[in-house]
């Protein structure tokens, strides 16, 4: 599983969040390994968004995403926006 990282301003991330679903429903033996979350930052309405993808081969549906380490995502999210399973729970406490 990869990670990568991207900031939007609300709701600019839409796209993507249609394209991660898609290739989730697409891939139903992998929809474990389809996650996006979010943290947010400073800026209005802006946040960091987060994409756990099976491959490498996943992301070039994904510009401007930027591959980063298991170890550099945040422990803590404020928004789970897709995820199957307990993949997210894995990796992140989300903030209620």
């Amino acid at each position: 599983m990869i990670w990568a990282k991207r900031n939007f301003q609300w709701p600019e991330y839409t796209h993507y969040l249609r394209v991660i679903a898609d290739l989730q429903l697409a891939n139903p033996g992998l929809a474990e390994q389809f996650v996006m979350v979010s943290r947010k930052i400073e800026g209005p309405g802006i946040s960091t968004y987060y994409i756990g993808l099976p491959s490498e081969t996943f992301l070039k549906a994904f510009d401007g995403f930027a591959v980063v380490r298991e170890q550099e995502l945040p422990d803590v999210i404020d928004d789970l926006h897709l995820a199957a399973g307990d993949t997210v729970t894995k990796f992140f406490k989300i903030l209620t």
